[in-house]
């Protein structure tokens, strides 16, 4: 699922906020049940939202991964400082360039590392001149300040089974944040904390090890 400004979802109306990437969900039309969801970083804390809407109308998610995320409020964005350099760089560069190889040579040169600027150019849509960076800036820096600010710790029992993945070595999951996720865990068998060695970029880092974690699951 391409969430709202992410991808081909471009064209979501505002207000852009967690909840609204939560009601996005909830509106997709699809030709089966959606009974788990596994979301990364941002996507982590959608989940969350999205398992709470999915407990208020009494159809509980069977299960929630939520991969790297903290459920809680990071205002200041402690340990999440390179976003601030991504959007510092989209802003420094031109929205359009000759090719796409371009377009990821532009945002190195900006300070960007080769792999964030082969991902974010993932989002270039094609045109007769080359390719265009398509993507509202403010509007992500809206949602982004609403995710920072959205507390959802509460949302963490919404699902029958809730699955919350720390990357050792990544700078997200503050000291006391692991406290609490392991506090929540303790004696509680509806929710579980799983530690993968990787930064946050688990997924990539440590697939093996992701997928050794959702086979009991998922089969």
């Amino acid at each position: 699922v391409d969430l709202r400004l992410h991808g081909e979802s471009l064209d979501a109306a505002p207000p852009h906020t967690l909840r609204a990437c939560a009601e996005d969900l909830q509106a997709l039309e699809l030709p089966y049940p959606v009974t788990s969801v596994i979301g990364h970083s941002f996507g982590g804390k959608v989940g969350l939202e999205y398992a709470a809407l999915r407990a208020a109308e009494g159809a509980p998610l069977e299960h929630l991964w939520v991969l790297d995320s903290v459920p809680g409020a990071r205002p200041d964005r402690s340990g999440s400082e390179a976003i601030a350099d991504v959007l510092a760089a989209l802003r420094t560069v031109p929205k359009s360039h000759p090719s796409r190889g371009r377009f990821v040579s532009a945002l190195e040169d900006a300070g960007l590392t080769r792999p964030i600027a082969q991902w974010l150019a993932m989002s270039v849509e094609r045109t007769d001149e080359g390719v265009r960076y398509p993507i509202d800036l403010d509007a992500i820096e809206s949602v982004l300040t609403d995710y920072f600010a959205a507390d959802r710790w509460d949302a963490v029992s919404s699902a029958r089974q809730t699955h919350l993945v720390i990357g050792t070595h990544s700078p997200v999951y503050a000291p006391a944040d692991q406290a609490r996720a392991d506090a929540l865990a303790e004696g509680n068998d509806a929710i579980h904390v799983h530690r993968l060695p990787a930064g946050h970029w688990l997924h990539v880092e440590s697939p093996a090890a992701l997928q050794a974690l959702f086979d009991p699951v998922f089969g």
